[in-house]
């Protein structure tokens, strides 16, 4: 009989578990493989920060045209408006941080641009607009190319001043910058990362007030031009000239109306001449016998003639400002020292174009061979032993050398060279100085204390002279002892005074007329006249 023997059987493993082992297994290991990879990607993407980077240098080479289209700025359709657009572009400067910490697949980036702060503009372009008219007003040859009828730069001029200006400024120079934070957002896809919001970045770049560039420049134009600085147009003649422009004829008027004065007196040319000094002519002055104030004005030069009873006699003065030194010319006869030519001051006046012509010290009366006579800078003459001499010097003042003053030639050559002396007169005595009474008691030429026609030149101030005559007429028969005629120049407020060469040879001559009446009814021929003439460009 055949038995089975009794223990544990072993069972075979089911195939779809191990299967199903094998799926867990490999989906836990797929995911990780991805989320592996995906972090690996992103690891060796190109970081945010450089991509924000490579965005913003991409603006910094835009041109200011493509920039202003990236921001939505309107584009301009003038010059100034795409000066003012380039200007913006090129003063742009963008901060950004240097390194960001993603937040998963999202990364903020903050950074600052400084835009140009458009209403700093404003002072550094008025600066140079107004340097920019001053050039122009050097150059111009007369005032009117620059200025028109009210006296007002041109507005062509300014515009075109303006324009070249703002197309200079130096970006590195402007003084103003506004800063504005801003982030940049960008998200992680596809192993890249992308600026979300480049659009709301560009629309920074420029601020508010340049979306239109245009309106913008001209109301920066506004600012900038609001206050322009007058500039006086400076003229002057050549050294040594000695035939002047010929004066405006239309510019010499008459009148026994004062107002008219004053009129000619508001004028910006008189205005800009007479500065802030006081005039010696106003209109408390009684004139002397209705007779007229005779003037002339251009921008160069103004005078006033006008007669007045001085100690009883007849005082003509002439009060004179002139812009330039060079508009005191010394006219002589034959246009050389020593030459024996004369002739009447009219005919100096003529000769020189002269406005207002005197006469001088007629150094080649007979006898006559005193004081210190220069001409052209050179010394011709030196006797200083008893006569004070008047020099003349290019910027237009009077000094004075009383009698003995230099010890030799030499000193006095050395005087003229260092005051810049032009020309000199020899006659005198010095009447007043600083201001004050200097007539001395005694003076060997010129009969001071006999009753005699008289002749002086004053300085009222810078380039302004006042010259006298005081002679007698058909109704006023009083001639005046040098006292007198001193005690008149203070009254007129003389700082300075000389005396000039008196009797028949004290002559006024206004627009080439005789003004003051002579002691024998023709003209003296002379050596010499003073002549007070215009610099402003014409026939002559």
């Amino acid at each position: 009989m055949s038995g089975k023997h009794g223990g544990h059987t072993k069972k075979k493993k089911s195939p779809v578990g191990g299967i199903a082992a094998a799926l867990v297994l490999l989906a836990l290991l797929g995911a990780g493989g991805f989320l592996g990879w995906k972090a690996y990607e992103k690891k060796n993407a190109v970081p945010p920060q450089e991509v924000l980077a490579e965005y913003l240098d991409s603006l910094g080479a835009m041109s200011a045209e493509e920039l202003s289209s990236v921001a939505g700025v309107r584009t301009p359709a003038t010059e100034d408006g795409r000066a003012l657009l380039r200007l913006s572009a090129e003063a742009l400067s963008i901060a950004a941080e240097k390194s960001a910490v993603p937040d998963g697949d999202r990364a903020e980036l903050p950074f600052e641009i400084a835009a140009l702060d458009v209403e700093t503009l404003a002072a550094p372009l008025n600066a140079a607009v107004n340097a920019s008219l001053a050039e122009a007003v050097e150059d111009a040859r007369v005032a009117s190319e620059v200025y028109d009828e009210n006296w007002q730069f041109r507005g062509e001029l300014v515009r075109r001043a303006f324009s070249e200006s703002l197309a200079a400024l130096d970006p590195a120079l402007v003084p103003g910058r506004r800063t504005t934070p801003l982030t940049a957002r960008l998200s992680y896809a596809k192993g890249v990362w992308t600026l979300d919001n480049s659009a709301e970045l560009a629309a920074a770049l420029f601020p508010a007030e340049l979306s239109d560039p245009d309106a913008a420049a001209e109301k920066l134009f506004g600012e900038a031009t609001a206050a322009l600085t007058y500039v006086r147009k400076h003229y002057s003649l050549p050294e040594n000239t000695l035939r002047a422009p010929a004066p405006i004829a239309e510019n010499f008027g008459s009148t026994r109306d004062k107002s008219v004065i004053r009129a000619l007196l508001e004028r910006p040319e008189a205005k800009a001449l007479i500065g802030e000094q006081t005039l010696s002519w106003n209109e408390d002055i009684e004139l002397l016998d209705d007779t007229p104030i005779w003037y002339y004005l251009d921008e160069t030069i103004l005078v006033l003639t006008w007669q007045e009873l001085t100690a009883n006699a007849v005082g003509t003065f002439s009060e004179v400002f002139i812009a330039d030194g060079s508009q005191i010319i010394r006219r002589i006869g034959g246009d050389r020292v020593g030459s024996e030519e004369l002739k009447a001051i009219s005919v100096f006046a003529r000769d020189t174009n002269a406005v207002l012509a005197v006469s001088a010290d007629f150094y080649k009366f007979v006898y006559r061979d005193y004081g210190a006579i220069v001409y052209q800078r050179e010394l011709y003459r030196f006797n200083q032993r008893d006569c004070d001499s008047c020099f003349f010097t290019a910027d237009g003042d009077m000094l004075f050398a009383y009698a003995g003053q230099f010890e030799d030639e030499e000193d006095c050559k050395n005087f003229i060279r260092d005051n810049d002396v032009v020309f000199s007169v020899a006659f005198g005595p010095v009447i007043i100085d600083n201001g004050e009474d200097v007539m001395p008691e005694y003076y060997r030429y010129g009969e001071i204390w006999d009753t005699y026609a008289r002749t002086a030149i004053g300085l009222l101030g810078e380039r302004h002279y006042l010259t006298m005559d005081v002679n007698k007429s058909d109704t006023h028969h009083v001639l005046v002892t040098l006292r007198q005629a001193v005690s008149a120049m203070l009254a007129h407020g003389c700082v300075k005074a000389y005396t000039l060469d008196g009797g028949q040879t004290a002559e006024t001559v206004f627009n080439g007329q005789v003004i003051n009446p002579l002691q024998k009814p023709w003209e003296k021929p002379l050596s010499d006249a003073i002549c007070f003439v215009s610099a402003y460009p014409g026939e002559g």
